[in-house]
This record gives C-alpha cells, sequence and structure tokens, in this order.
C-alpha cells in the first residue's frame, strides 16, 4: 500500500513539467560544479598513465568526470528554451 502511494506521487511528479525542469537544472548546475572542482581534483594525475598502475581512486576519479561531462551535456541538450534561459541566468548569478 506504502509502495503504491509512493509510486503514483513519483509518477505524479514526473508529469510535472515544472517539477521535472527544477530537478534537471539542480543537477545540471551541480554538475557544472563538481566539473569546475574536476582541475583540482585531477591536477596530480593523468588520464594518459597505464591503467595497470593507476589507483583505483585515480580511476574512479577520471570515469566520474567523463560521466560528469557526459550527463551535463545530455540536459542541457534535453533543456527546453525556457529552462536555457534560467540556466543562464543562475550559471551568471554563480559567476557574476
Amino acid at each position: 500500500m506504502v509502495c503504491e502511494q509512493r509510486l503514483e506521487a513519483f509518477q505524479q511528479n514526473l508529469d510535472n513539467p515544472d517539477k521535472v525542469a527544477a530537478v534537471r537544472l539542480a543537477r545540471a548546475l551541480y554538475l557544472r560544479m563538481l566539473l569546475g572542482s574536476a582541475a583540482k581534483r585531477l591536477q596530480p594525475w593523468s588520464d594518459g598513465e597505464d591503467i595497470t598502475d593507476m589507483p583505483l581512486s585515480h580511476m574512479f576519479e577520471w570515469i566520474s568526470h567523463d560521466f560528469e561531462r557526459l550527463e551535463l551535456a545530455a540536459l542541457e541538450d534535453a533543456m527546453t528554451p525556457a529552462e536555457i534561459v534560467m540556466y543562464a541566468r543562475s550559471i551568471e548569478g554563480v559567476h557574476g
């Protein structure tokens, strides 16, 4: 019963374009923040290193970085014109 109620609430959120847009924008801004820290997180490592000698933590960071870039590109491509405007204003607010 509780699971069915949660599923119904989740489905209603998926049908709400404003909530979907808010999640898409928040996730894109979060990914931009992560990518902004990539230089510091990845600085001591090179993706040209032999992976057999690379510590798992280094490999994890490189793979995470690649997924962050791919996910951000997909989110940006999926944005509606109105979302793009809000996204641009949010980015300006962070950097302005």
